[in-house]
């Protein structure tokens, strides 16, 4: 038995086609963009309001100032709200629209494969192409896409608004930052091995599962049942095993990413005090950075999970149209016109029905055709 992850199985730019599926919902997708960065930069401006709110109503004690700050932060608040959901209902959609295609596509592939192929083919990695895989992908277009987008534009314009406002104190932040994205490199490259192992013990096991369930009559007929667990047992530690390690790697970055988002809170703090002290910002400035620290730590993060996430998507739309891509070895034949009549003589003394049957005639062994008569009455 073959398998249709095997080097010489037929390569597909998975991508590539994806993409060409997935141009009948441009529109969708470019206003599901527009509402990403509508309420992307409604989230990123919140910070500056507090900072007004900070240095023009708390310290001068401006009770106007605060109340205008209070009114717009509620404003950005259901601005966040309203184009976040258009984003997420759009994306949403077009993604679901995707899917669904995908699927039929992928079903009306199998109809139309002979069944040498599913006798070469290992069936429980055609039924992973048909679950794991397309749950792969439909992670990637449900949170993929917005998370993404949000996190990029939120990581470019957190990094602008540092800078504009206070240059030293940004090259402060980056520093800390430096760390954080040598340990998102580390991470994201051990991560992708992990997480690539796990997939693979996952199909792993739904293909025993598969096989044991299509062959149970054969297992109970051979007493094979305890062989069958044993060897269940095991395939099922190594997708344990490989489950760990992902906790593992992911049990040592997410706490050092806490730890090095409070050193830098701890930074921001004592060197903005002492620019305080000194006159050279505002108190309002030292929280606004305070707050903007986190719109820089958790887009990193975050691009660091939707890079495995895209790559696990690519890899998975690979494995579907190469699955695609192979060819049928089956001819569809000519359909037998109406009235046509067959070459068989058939007497009969009272009235009777004529059933002719031809399993397939694109295959010479199933080819012949069997006659079956019987009353009508």
């Amino acid at each position: 038995m073959t398998d249709i992850d095997e080097p010489d199985a037929p390569r597909a730019d998975g991508m590539r086609e994806g993409l060409k599926m997935l141009r009948p919902q441009w529109r969708m997708l470019i206003g599901g963009l527009l509402a990403v960065v509508l309420f992307t930069g409604g989230s990123v401006a919140k910070p500056l309001v507090i900072q007004f709110a900070i240095d023009h109503g708390v310290s001068t004690g401006n009770t106007r100032n605060l109340v205008i700050a209070a009114i717009v932060f509620v404003g950005l608040i259901l601005v966040v709200y309203v184009f976040q959901a258009m984003a997420a209902y759009a994306v949403y959609a077009a993604g679901q629209e995707f899917l669904r295609d995908l699927r039929i596509r992928l079903f009306e592939h199998y109809q139309r494969m002979s069944l040498s192929f599913f006798g070469r083919e290992n069936n429980g990695r055609l039924v992973s192409r048909m679950t794991a895989d397309i749950a792969t992908v439909s992670d990637v277009l449900n949170t993929g896409f917005l998370t993404m987008a949000q996190s990029l534009l939120t990581l470019i314009s957190a990094t602008v608004i540092l800078f504009i406002l206070s240059w030293e104190l940004a090259l402060v932040t980056a520093a800390i930052i430096q760390p954080l994205v040598i340990a998102t490199v580390i991470f994201r490259v051990a991560s992708r091995k992990a997480y690539s192992t796990v997939r693979e013990r996952i199909a792993d096991v739904l293909t025993h599962m598969q096989e044991s369930f299509s062959g149970l009559r054969v297992v109970q007929a051979f007493a094979r049942e305890q062989h069958n667990m044993e060897r269940f047992g095991m395939i099922n530690e190594r997708n344990f095993d490989a489950n760990v390690k992902t906790v593992r790697i992911s049990s040592m970055y997410f706490p050092f990413v806490e730890w090095l988002g409070g050193l830098g809170i701890g930074v921001i703090l004592f060197y903005g005090g002492n620019r305080v002290a000194g006159g050279g910002i505002s108190v309002g400035t030292v929280a606004a950075f305070v707050f903007y620290l986190d719109f820089i730590f958790q887009p990193i993060q975050n691009l660091s999970q939707v890079y495995d996430m895209a790559q696990s998507a690519g890899a998975a739309l690979n494995k579907i149209f190469g699955l695609l891509a192979i060819k049928s070895d089956l001819e569809e034949p000519e359909r037998v016109p109406r009235d046509t009549n067959y070459a068989t003589l058939i007497e009969s003394e009272v009235p009777i029905v004529v059933q002719h049957t031809r399993l397939d005639t694109r295959q010479p062994a199933l080819a012949v055709l069997s006659t079956v008569a019987y009353p009508a009455s």
